[in-house]
This record gives structure tokens, sequence and C-alpha cells, in this order.
């Protein structure tokens, strides 16, 4: 499956194949900060670098000026993480659902910095894809449902502002306009027995689901 914008976060990790082959299919590459080092190891320059280039090697980032990338350099003191500058910019360059990978498995304050933008970056309808991990959220007015796939699939919802209202078919734990409440363990741990259809009908939901399905 090819993608049109893929944004590579700057969580440690490797180019192993699955982010070689994100990479590979990418039209446009985004790299935040030290997801340029990724951009390196694959030999594909980002169009655009954005980050205050406290982790990008100076490999890296002369690769990125060399490549004529479009490079936007941040102030370190800011309010805003690099991940979220980075979604501000694909929003108002109209690059819709893009595709984030190298975002998770770092610090746990970082992580939770990165389910908070992806919620308040859920008009722009992004996905997460990372080896074995897959997330998206769900929410009226922008991504209102998802079919996943896959008999013994497990997947997690969590409701992230107030109450969400829900439907839930083809899984072991189904629900019918049912309530999630906020970020409880209620959605945790549902699974896959047929071809799951998930729809938000009111609120903000987080789905979070195990084996990406993106690449």
């Amino acid at each position: 499956m090819n993608h049109d914008t893929l944004i590579i976060g700057g969580a440690p990790c490797s180019l192993e194949p699955f982010r070689a082959g994100l990479i590979a299919r990418s039209s446009r590459i985004v790299a935040v900060d030290a997801g340029a080092n990724l951009c390196l190891a694959a030999g594909r320059a980002p169009d655009v670098l954005v980050g205050d280039m406290d982790s990008v090697s100076a490999h890296a980032l002369a690769f990125a000026r060399d490549s004529c990338a479009r490079v936007l350099e941040l102030e370190i003191n800011k309010d805003v993480t690099d991940l979220e500058a980075a979604l501000s910019l694909a929003m108002n360059e109209e690059w819709p659902n893009p595709i984030l990978t190298a975002v998770l498995g770092g610090r746990c304050d970082h992580e939770l910095a990165v389910w908070g933008a992806l919620v308040c970056a859920a008009q722009l309808k992004p996905t997460i894809a990372e080896p074995t991990t897959m997330a998206v959220v769900l929410s009226l007015g922008a991504r209102e449902s998802l079919v996943l796939n896959g008999c013994g699939r497990v997947f997690s919802l969590f409701s992230m502002k107030g109450a969400a209202i829900v439907s839930i078919a083809g899984v072991e734990y189904p629900l019918d306009h049912g309530t999630l409440e906020q970020i409880t363990g209620q959605g945790v741990s549902n699974r896959v027995v047929d071809r799951a259809v998930i729809t938000v009908h009111d609120g903000t939901v987080l789905l979070i689901s195990q084996e990406s399905p993106v690449a």
C-alpha cells in the first residue's frame, strides 16, 4: 500500500523492515528531529525536517540540507512538542491521512504527549503505524468508524474527552450505542471474531490495535 505523507518521529528505534517499507512507499516524508536519522539509514532524504534539532545527528542534518529538504528549525524552549509542530504543518499544508511511525517506545511522558497530539489532530485523520501496533482516533466529523480484520486480533478503546457513545460489532465483547467512560479499563483487550466494525456516535475515542496492518 502506498502512502502520501509519512511523519517519522524521533522515538528510539532502528530501521527494521516495517519502517523501511513505509519509507519506500511514501511520496512525502516529514522527519521530526531524530526521525531524520532513520531517513539517513534508509538512504531517503526527508522532504521536510522539523524540530529543535536537539536529537538529530549532524550527519543526518547535513544529509537533509544537502538534499534540499525544507528545514524548519524550532526554538528549544517552546510550548509544543516537535511532533505537534509537524502535525500542525500537515494541517496547514492540507496533507490529510498521514501515517506516523517511530513515535512510540520512548519516555512515558513523551508517549503520553503523542496520544494527546493524535487526539488534537483528529480532523487530519492520522494513523500511528509501528511494527506491532496501530492506533487511530475516532471522532465525529473526522474518522467516525473503522473496520478491523483478522480473527483473534486484540484492540482497546479509550474515550479521551469525557464519555463517548460507541458501537462495536464482530468482536468478542460487542456494544450497541454503549457508553465508554473517559480513560478507563472498560474498553481494554477486546478481540476481533470476524470483521469488526467500530463506530463512534458521540465523543472522541482512541483505538489501539496490536499488529499494524498499514504496511
